[in-house]
């Protein structure tokens, strides 16, 4: 059941729910492409190591405390650039939606808006910039995790936050298509509404409610998928059986900043 921002005519429910049901079918296709299919790695030194295995729980790092403060930027600011081309093909309320979200997608609404941390995984258990950047130059370790650990699941526990797992993009440019689907359809579902419901549009204390809702959803859209390329946004089981084929997790450390995820079962490895 959709739980909404505020409580729309129905009409304008219909609309919100035609773009969740969009988003959900949207990253169903792509959940098949971005399959983990073997274990992923996380590369900490010794102190990471112990509290890692002491606490049995992984640490995700609040996203306005990453490494690289700028690592969220470029993807908002593709996302405002998509928005920008797009507007030339729209009529005058498409481009005012695309106005009204370029003004939104914004890193300091952004920051206000979203509550979420982020733990990163590398594929590669053998990876000579990871052993530099994250195990204490080569002298810590590659902890692994075994793929059941990042299984979708389609209902969460109750005492467990939602959790994504997906793919990151650097590339503009590969990131650029994932960006452009969800800009594009809430933006054709918007417009349809607006001529379909003018006089509810027409109305400010109904219209703008309804089009900052649908903006948001469109960010919480790109977030998962366009921002930062990760995918897909489904619920991921947090625990493994202790042995099972494991291998990964890589993740950041700063008090007041951390959200933690059980975790069982590991293999390490050391650099050679």
């Amino acid at each position: 059941m959709t739980r909404y921002l505020t409580d729309h005519p129905q009409p304008l429910k219909d609309v919100i729910n035609k773009y969740e049901q969009w988003s959900d079918d949207y990253f169903r296709r792509q959940d098949a492409e971005n399959e983990i299919t073997g274990p992923l790695y996380h590369y900490t030194d010794a102190r990471g190591l112990r509290g890692i295995f002491e606490s049995e729980r992984i640490w995700f790092m609040h996203h306005q405390h990453l490494n690289d403060p700028n690592e969220l930027h470029h993807g908002l600011e593709l996302g405002r650039d998509i928005a920008s081309q797009l507007k030339q093909n729209e009529d005058a309320r498409g481009q005012f939606f695309l106005d009204e979200f370029v003004q939104t997608f914004r890193r300091e609404t952004f920051d206000k808006g979203f509550e979420f941390y982020i733990a990163s995984f590398s594929r590669h258990r053998d990876d000579l910039g990871q052993w530099r950047a994250y195990a204490d130059k080569g002298r810590g370790f590659a902890i692994g995790f075994s793929r059941k650990l990042f299984e979708i699941v389609q209902e969460l526990p109750p005492d467990k936050p939602p959790e994504f797992v997906g793919i990151v993009k650097y590339n503009i440019e590969e990131m650029r298509p994932s960006s452009e689907a969800p800009i594009y359809k809430a933006t054709e579902l918007f417009v349809s509404a607006a001529n379909a419901n003018a006089d509810l549009i027409a109305d400010e204390k109904i219209g703008r409610p309804f089009m900052r809702e649908m903006i948001w959803r469109l960010i919480a859209t790109l977030i998962f998928r366009g921002v930062t390329g990760r995918s897909p946004p489904r619920h991921f089981g947090t625990r493994c059986d202790i042995g099972a084929d494991s291998q990964d997790a890589h993740q950041g450390y700063r008090q007041s900043a951390l959200h933690p995820a059980e975790m069982a079962g590991a293999k390490v490895g050391q650099r050679r």
